[in-house]
């Protein structure tokens, strides 16, 4: 019966007739999935939540205030912190945690520029 169709549970289930006991199919036994292991209940996802929230709003700030560029720093350190805390916090990037990533980066640049920018005198 070993033909290529038929797999080793099947096989002994015909070998052995139908009288035996039957085992569970251990196609059908499934493993708890990995994702189980990050589902929050509602409080604690709210308050992880805050991160990501931190994070886009002082991305924005990151970038608004570039021409500070000291500010802009402190701002797009914050925004970048607070996403990676989010995400360690839910196991995944929330999108606000991903958009204060991106801005957080984005103001971390135009600060760069602004304080090269600064040095030659450009913003007098």
């Amino acid at each position: 019966m070993a033909n290529g169709f038929y797999n080793d549970y099947e096989e002994r289930l015909l070998t052995e007739g139908s009288d035996t006991k039957y085992e569970q199919d251990p196609r059908t036994e499934q493993d708890p999935e990995p994702d189980d292991c990050y589902v929050l209940p509602p409080v604690l996802k709210a308050r992880t939540l805050i991160w990501s929230v931190i994070s886009f709003i002082a991305g924005i700030l990151s970038i608004v205030l570039c021409p500070l560029y000291y500010l802009s720093f402190i701002f797009s350190v914050v925004a970048v912190c607070m996403s990676l805390i989010s995400r360690r916090n839910l196991g995944y990037f929330e999108k606000f945690a991903i958009m204060g990533l991106i801005f957080g980066l984005v103001g971390f640049v135009f600060g760069v520029f602004s304080l090269i920018a600064g040095m030659i005198g450009l913003f007098v």
